[in-house]
Order: structure tokens, then sequence, then C-alpha cells
């Protein structure tokens, strides 16, 4: 068995196991987060890809009002520069 055929089997039990979650994914606009997005584009679920454009979560008070949401799941992918 090759790795996409590991990575498509991992993905089709992740989006029946967390089907209809809320997601967030910090750093979801830098490297990493791009290719989480692209590996989760298959999944369904409402995720969210937040980058520090739309949210600095250096921030105290952005990522407060960022997790009121209240997510199932969350990737951190974010990394300083």
């Amino acid at each position: 068995m090759n790795e996409s055929n590991i990575s498509s089997s991992l993905l089709k039990n992740f989006s029946k196991k967390y089907k209809n979650s809320k997601i967030l994914v910090t750093g979801g606009t830098g490297f990493l987060g791009n290719r989480i997005r692209t590996a989760l584009q298959q999944v369904e679920c409402d995720i969210l890809f937040v980058g520090s454009k739309q949210c600095d979560l250096r921030d105290e008070q952005k990522t407060l009002d960022l997790f009121s949401n209240n997510f199932d799941i969350v990737i951190h992918a974010a990394a300083i520069q």
C-alpha cells in the first residue's frame, strides 16, 4: 500500500467519524495550512482556515473571540515568522 492510499483511507475514516464537525485550522493560509486544506477538501465538515491576517493569535482578545465559536477540533499549524 503506497502513501497516497494510506492518506486516502485515513481521510475517509476521519470524514466518517467527524462528519459535520466544526474544525479550525490556525496557520491555515501558510505552507502547512495549505497542505492541510488540500488534504481536507474531501471531508464533509465546516472548516475555517485562519491566517495571521484574519486573526493574530498573539492578540489575546482576538484569539478569545475566535475560539468563542466552539470548534470541535483545532488543528494548530500556525508558526512565528
